[in-house]
């Protein structure tokens, strides 16, 4: 229970400061409320922002103690994986939010990049079907690991299409 106790200390600490600063710069390129992800998390700054500052100091466990809104929000999740590992990012985040961030392409890839091939295991069908898409996620890591999540399809018609070649 000890490790709770320094957690709720850090969060504590860390809404003080902002608190004393006033101000706190998500992004440097996009200062504005309306692309700010603690704004976009339900009008409760302070949390984000709270939430944001335990985050560089004691990592992503922060993430256990930030609310279940923040947690399913694409744009505060995005925005802590700037600061920790996406990997623990994801295992943090909602399940609903997981879902949506493998359905979409740039974030599969930025993930293949970090994490690895291993990533498109989670990817949507609908990427794991996609060729152009494979194609890019094999640029990102080793072509054969990627292509081993590939869809059943897709293997199937490239094989067909390499076994067309060989003839």
């Amino acid at each position: 229970m000890e490790p709770q106790m320094s957690l709720v200390e850090s969060l504590e600490s860390a809404a003080a400061e902002i608190a004393e600063a006033e101000v706190f710069a998500i992004d440097d390129e996009d200062t504005e409320d309306e692309g700010d992800p603690a704004s976009a998390a339900g009008g409760a700054p302070s949390d984000a922002e709270a939430a944001f500052t335990a985050i560089q100091q004691v990592g992503a466990k922060a993430l256990l103690s930030v609310s279940s809104e923040l947690r399913e929000d694409r744009e505060f999740m995005v925005a802590a994986s700037r600061m920790c590992p996406l990997s623990e990012m994801l295992r943090y985040a909602s399940e609903k939010l997981r879902i949506e961030l493998y359905a979409d392409r740039e974030f599969v890839l930025r993930a293949v990049e970090e994490i690895g091939a291993t990533v498109l295991e989670h990817a949507s069908k609908e990427l794991r079907a996609d060729l152009g898409f494979m194609m890019e996620a094999a640029a990102c890591s080793s072509a054969a690991e990627a292509m081993k999540y590939a869809s059943e399809e897709l293997r199937m018609e490239l094989d067909a299409d390499s076994d067309a070649d060989g003839i």
